[in-house]
């Protein structure tokens, strides 16, 4: 029983953590801090980056149609510190 409590606290940490990242995500979209995903660009994940919020641009860079796929977390970091 005890490692099935602590299952469940792990999952549900990390269930609680990626739901406070897309809410925060959701509220600076409708604050204007960060554009919209859908039609975003390179020089939006540029400002993003240049803002301080460069894991949101990572995110976002690998969620855009013509990248999606093709970056590990680590070509996508390389890639938008290069921009």
């Amino acid at each position: 029983m005890l490692i099935g409590e602590i299952a469940f606290v792990i999952i549900a940490l990390s269930v609680g953590i990626c739901g406070s990242i897309e809410l925060y995500d959701f509220i600076q979209v409708k604050k204007g801090a960060f554009p919209k995903q859908k039609g975003i660009t390179l020089e939006d994940i540029k400002k993003m980056r240049d803002d301080g919020h460069e894991s949101f641009a990572i995110r976002r860079f690998r969620k855009m149609p013509e990248n999606k796929g093709l970056y590990t977390l680590k070509g996508a970091s390389e890639k938008i510190a290069s921009l």
